[in-house]
């Protein structure tokens, strides 16, 4: 099909929702949208979007006027693009079974022949020569070849001749009738002949109809061109519905396949690789058969249209009607008016479906909405509708067109064959001795399935994360036997190491029709994930233990950020200005690192920093003979070697990687203060300082060769061109702009460089970094803006949660580094730190909160805050500086930063303190019902076991921790006050307890079997999971107590249970009642070794509560001095900001919490305010001539009183702008009075 969409929106979407796609392959389409590249609304699921292939580079105001859409049924390789150097143009080239044709969608403007020439030569094309051709599109052009009699006085004026030439040159000849109306003029009432269809000769007899349609309110006809074709079609196959399993079914059927074939038994038993193969196959199909019996499968509907209604079809066809009658040429100009209002009429209908289906699906969004609403909002539309791959240009002047070709392109760019690496130092090479390696063990698989997400993408075995979640109890030992299997025989299953590999574009390219502007997202087998993830925390917990890592690396490492390692550049460059030096930073970029890796040099760093050998060799075997089918559009490749580097989207990965670079982190000597070296992951970056600029250059010039002989024996490629480099002073005066040279490339210091996503500029200013948080920040909420109006859109909740958690975190990515805190010095009225800057970051701030709370722009700053529930600027930015600081504040003396925070008595939260291969050394009890918890408890009681209840409380201001169990002749009761709630948490009362339970056990020297029982689960996780978290110091002072009392009692068997809290459980009613007398300083004698919990270092968690309760504090006081919140706590709600006034809003529609806030503000559309902003000519009441007030309207105006007695009856007495206005108690009532009043239309009425 054929059509001139006359630019509008309306015209294109009711081709793309009235268009069958199980009747047409293509639709050519003139004059499409101005914005038809740029918005989502243009494109469909149903049809390919094909744009000019010069349509990424055009121009500011320079049109698209020609696309073609294609329908989604026709296979990848059915057809390429054929490049044509215009925006007027489309050509697409189709390889069919019985023959090869090429398409041409063509606009020609008006009085003009600029569309025939690059047409001419796109037939000349390699592609187009010697193929059929079909030529459509609006040619502009009068002849009587084809106009027939039509319009003879512009026949006579037209010059065809450059197309009739064409014609002539490539044995065109025209498929449609001559004298074929294509056109109406509304101003002159005619008819033309301005849409062309030319096919060549020998294409003629396959064209069976060419004649016009209905132009869906186009003031051209649609042209239908049938051919008699063999085209091959695909259908969209079956998915599964993973989200809708009854997983209760599908566990039960794999439990019992996995008893039938005595799965867990053969696991233990494996001692060759055929056994392991098997098995892993056994596994797969067992999954692949539970989900064929109880996961539903789904086809995707080829013609659904979520938003067209009954009512846009009704009147499609009565334009269809006018229209067929005011094309007569006898037609009446009533009938040619009637047309036209239907075809308004129809247009209108469609914007306005189209509106209220969005502004629907807003409204009535759920939780698990609002993120794809966001992403709707904040990619673009390539990002959200896949595109077709298109030919692409390879960098030796070839194109690769077929999807084979493509292929090839996509395999050489994902996986390069890595330059040969200087391994002369391998082969006489002496290790240290290894670590000694222990089994894997249950709870590591466990940990590793417990951090699954579990919708995402599955690999070739199409089982997905959620089937091993909900199966991990099954599964956990199997998995663990057939790891530790696979490391004992130095070997990974085949079937584990083949992966897919999705083609996706890079986001923000100028040009997709490089190679370059895509990237590989690996989809290996989950059950290989699973076990990849257990190696990766294997060998990450090794390396801090041990120290295998140099410490300046702080990519993928526990306990580290990207903000540490921009913290640790500024912080080098500092030191070097208080010594009165200079700096001079030098950033890397390696090409291709991940793929670069060569594995005899990966296993060589490996066993040099003394990793088991067991694993190594296991490593060497998960490495090789690995292969992945590409995939894009719906092209899957076979299976293609891909065993260089590492593989893209293994957990395994970073940690690999970070073993292989540790040799380039060790440049500089960590001894030497004027060098030093920092990195995460693949992007390292040399920091040298000395009294002058030449002195660093030497300095870096001396390192240079060190840094290609790195290059040369790990293969790994410097892009020298795109390293940077920054001297950094503030003294202009010592500046001096000294190029670094690196073999042929003189590298030139700059003003600034992007860094982990962080800009830092030479003088440490941070003014372009504040920039571009500005920008990002007001890109991100004016995205967010879309999906809530005042009047309609996501709910007041739902629109915080996504400005909390999208458009914030994105303008403060990195704050610690470039915000200095905003304070206001004692005795002074000038506030000091980053004030200008947070300043700018408030305005953004400001129109996040106008949209979360509806009101109008003119709304006080504080009053916005108040009512979206955030923190004033400076405090939210005060608050995440804070946080930052007391983390610093934690960290381990082996991390580089450490000795730069002052602040010391702090808990340290040290990843070093974890051995990887620990086991738990007691067993856990947490029931999954409070209940069946409580009788479990007393039953163990009841049991004659020995059993200590403990618990943690915080009262009156301290923390207490008790422990309380019946002895045999006696109570033991054992208290601690650990000190000011502003110090510690409740979390470390309960860890404290659980520590006073051991010195308990301890004191009952009979006992062989005991139970400690308390109401906190994450304590108990805590302490059998033992992560390095807040907290770590008391974790460790239970497991060194307890290894003490095991020393002592090797029978000791420990269970640690959870039992509900006031469920009526004596022993635990009694704990919490000892542990608030302990948190009121009554406590009992304590043992030397448990002194220590009387002078705990202050809690990380515990600082950070503690300031986010002054900050709190704070806001109240500024609320309260403001003279808006003086004037809300009067007359309207007393209660303090914070998060009470979101139950206000809580579950209303968009539009109805917008008034709430509106009427609460006072700026609200009645006459008294509007008249203040001069948007009405008089502030009063029309009925009562007083002004029109908030309270006027609500308690006193004349016109409501029949609205206000249904109000007073609902509300009673206590009718006030309080009770009204202040809870959510009458918020019913009053919406309703609202509503009756029909004062607000816009905000109580479905918007249409």
């Amino acid at each position: 099909m054929s059509l001139n969409c006359r630019k509008q929106p309306e015209v294109l979407k009711s081709v793309l929702n009235t268009t069958n796609p199980a009747e047409w392959d293509l639709l050519c389409l003139q004059e499409p949208p101005l914005s038809i590249d740029r918005l989502l609304s243009f494109r469909s699921p149903r049809w390919n979007l094909v744009l000019p292939s010069s349509a990424a580079s055009r121009g500011e105001g320079e049109m698209i006027r020609s696309v073609i859409y294609v329908n989604n049924h026709l296979p990848s390789d059915l057809y390429t693009q054929i490049s044509v150097p215009s925006l007027d143009i489309v050509a697409l080239k189709l390889s069919l079974p019985s023959l090869s044709l090429s398409i041409f969608s063509v606009y020609n403007p008006p009085s003009s022949d600029s569309a025939i020439q690059p047409l001419q030569r796109a037939l000349s094309d390699p592609l187009a020569l010697n193929a059929p051709a079909i030529i459509v599109g609006d040619f502009n052009a009068h002849h009587p070849m084809w106009s027939g009699p039509l319009v003879p006085q512009r026949t006579a004026r037209s010059d065809a001749e450059s197309l009739l030439l064409l014609l002539a040159e490539f044995d065109l000849s025209l498929a449609l009738p001559p004298g074929t109306p294509t056109y109406w003029s509304d101003s002159h009432h005619t008819a033309s002949t301005l849409d062309l269809v030319f096919t060549s000769t020998s294409l003629a007899n396959s064209v069976t109809s060419c004649s016009t349609d209905y132009g869906h309110g186009s003031d051209h006809c649609a042209i239908n061109i049938l051919l008699d074709l063999d085209i091959p079609r695909s259908g969209p196959a079956p998915r599964s519905q993973w989200r809708k399993t009854d997983w209760e079914e599908y566990v039960k059927a794999v439990d019992a396949r996995w008893f039938t074939e005595d799965v867990e038994a053969r696991s233990s038993q494996l001692t060759s690789p055929g056994d392991v193969d098997q098995l892993v196959q056994c596994i797969t199909d067992i999954f692949n058969q539970a989900a064929l019996d109880h996961v539903p499968k789904t086809t995707p509907s080829a013609y659904s249209k979520p938003w067209w209604t009954p009512e846009l079809t009704k009147l499609l066809k009565e334009h269809k009607r006018t229209k067929n009658r005011a094309d007569k040429p006898s037609a009446s100009p009533e009938e040619q008016a009637a047309a036209k209002e239907a075809r308004q009429a129809y247009h209108r209908e469609i914007r306005a479906q189209q509106r209220r289906h969005w502004r629907e699906w807003l409204n009535n969004a759920e939780e698990k909405d609002v993120y794809r609403a966001s992403k709707y909002v904040t990619q673009a539309p390539e990002d959200t509708i896949a595109a077709r791959l298109p030919a692409l240009n390879l960098p030796d002047g070839r194109v690769a067109r077929t999807c084979e070709e493509k292929r090839d392109a996509l395999m050489a760019q994902f996986f390069p064959a890595p330059p040969l690496a200087d391994l002369s130092d391998i082969a006489m090479a002496e290790h240290p001795s290894p670590h000694d390696h222990s089994p894997f063990t249950e709870d590591e698989v466990q940990d590793a399935l417990a951090d699954l997400s579990p919708f995402k993408a599955p690999g070739p075995s199409g089982i997905p994360n959620a089937a091993l979640i909900h199966c991990a109890d099954i599964i956990r030992g199997t998995y663990a036997n057939i790891l530790n299997a696979c490391i004992q025989l130095h070997y990974h299953p085949p079937a584990w190491k083949k992966f897919t590999t999705i083609t996706l574009r890079k986001p923000g390219k100028p040009s997709y029709l490089v190679p370059k502007a895509y990237r590989p997202i690996a989809l290996e087998d989950t059950s290989s994930k699973v076990l990849e993830s257990v190696v990766a925390r294997r060998l990450a917990g090794l390396a801090e233990m041990h120290g295998l890592l140099p410490a300046n690396h702080f990519g993928g490492r526990a306990g580290r950020t990207t903000t540490d390692a921009v913290l640790f550049l500024t912080q080098r460059v500092k030191d070097a200005w208080r010594k009165g030096h200079v700096a001079t930073v030098l950033f890397l970029d390696i090409t291709s690192a991940f793929p670069s890796v060569n594995h005899a040099r990966l296993l060589h760093n490996l066993r040099k920093r003394q990793v088991p050998e067991d694993l190594v060799l296991w490593i060497q075997d998960f490495l090789s003979d690995r292969c992945t089918q590409v995939k894009f559009d719906d092209f899957t490749s076979e299976p293609l070697h891909a065993s260089s580097g590492l593989p893209q989207g293994s957990p395994l990965s970073p940690i690999l990687y970070l073993f292989y670079s540790a040799d380039l982190l060790e440049v500089t000597d960590s001894k030497d203060p004027s060098k030093a070296s920092g990195g995460f992951i693949d992007d390292t970056m040399l920091i040298v300082t000395s009294p002058t600029f030449e002195q660093n250059i030497a300095v870096l010039t001396d390192l240079v060769p060190q840094l290609l002989g790195w290059s040369k024996s790990h293969a790994c490629r410097f892009d020298v061109a795109k390293f940077q480099m920054l001297h950094c002073t503030r003294n202009e005066k010592r500046y001096n702009p000294l190029p670094l040279v690196i073999d042929d490339h003189h590298i030139l210091p700059s003003e600034s460089a992007r860094y982990l996503g962080i800009i830092v500029d030479r003088r440490l200013r941070w003014n372009e970094q504040a920039d571009s948080a500005v920008d990002k920040g007001t890109s991100a909420v004016l995205a967010i803006a879309r999906l809530s109006r005042p009047t309609y859109g996501l709910p007041h909740k739902h629109i915080r949660q996504l400005v909390r958690s999208v458009a914030l975190p994105k303008m403060e990515y990195g704050l610690p580094v470039w915000y200095n805190p905003v304070r206001l010095p004692p005795g002074s009225t000038r506030r000091k730190g980053s004030v200008g800057l947070c300043n700018r970051l408030g305005k953004v701030q400001r129109f996040a909160a106008r949209i979360i709370s509806g009101a109008f722009k003119t709304t006080a700053s504080v009053v916005l805050d108040f009512h979206a529930s955030l923190l004033p600027i400076d405090l939210r930015l005060n608050q995440a500086a804070f946080n930052a600081a007391a983390r610093l504040a934690s960290l381990p003396p082996s991390h580089p930063l450490h000795k730069m925070v002052q602040l010391r008595d702090v808990e340290v939260v040290d990843p070093a303190l974890v051995d990887p291969t620990w086991k738990c050394p007691f067993r856990t009890l947490i029931e999954s019902s409070k209940d069946t918890a409580a009788a479990l408890a007393e039953q163990l009681v009841s049991s004659g076991e020995f059993c200590v209840f403990t618990d943690g409380s915080g009262f009156a201001g301290d923390i207490g921790a008790a422990a309380f169990a019946k002895g045999r002749n006696q109570e033991h009761v054992r208290r601690v006050n650990l000190g000011s709630d502003n110090e510690h948490i409740v979390f470390e009362g309960e860890l404290a307890g659980m520590v006073l339970a051991l010195d308990v056990i301890e004191s009952e020297p009979r006992v062989t079997r005991a139970n400690i029982l308390l109401d906190n689960k994450a304590a108990i996780r805590a302490v059998s999971k033992r992560r390095p978290r807040p907290g770590q110091q008391l974790v460790e002072l239970f497991h060194r107590r307890l290894k003490h009392l095991k020393s002592k009692r090797r029978s000791l068997s420990l269970t640690v249970v959870w039992v509900p809290g006031h469920k009526g459980v004596a022993g635990n009613e009694r704990a919490d009642m000892e542990a608030k007398d302990a948190s009121m300083n009554d406590e009992t004698d304590l043992p030397p070794a448990l002194q220590c919990l009387r002078h705990l270092p202050k809690s990380q968690s515990a600082l950070k509560a503690a300031y986010k309760k002054k900050l709190s504090r704070d806001w109240t006081d500024r609320w309260k001095a403001s003279k808006q919140g003086t004037r809300l706590a009067r007359n309207v709600d007393p209660s303090p900001p914070g998060k009470q006034v979101l139950k206000l809003f809580k579950d209303l529609p968009r539009r109805q919490a917008s008034i709430l806030t509106q009427l609460r503000s006072g700026h609200v559309g009645l006459n008294a305010f509007l008249h203040r902003i001069k948007a009405v000519s008089s502030p009063l009441c029309s009925t009562c001539q007083s002004a029109e007030t908030v309270q006027h309207y609500l308690l006193t105006c004349r016109r409501w009183l029949a609205q206000r007695d249904t109000l007073r009856r609902a509300v009673g007495r206590d009718l006030s702008l309080r009770s009204l206005l202040g809870t959510a108690k009458h918020r019913g009532a009053l919406l309703a009075y609202i509503e009756a009043t029909r004062r607000f239309e816009a905000y109580l009425n479905e918007p249409s």
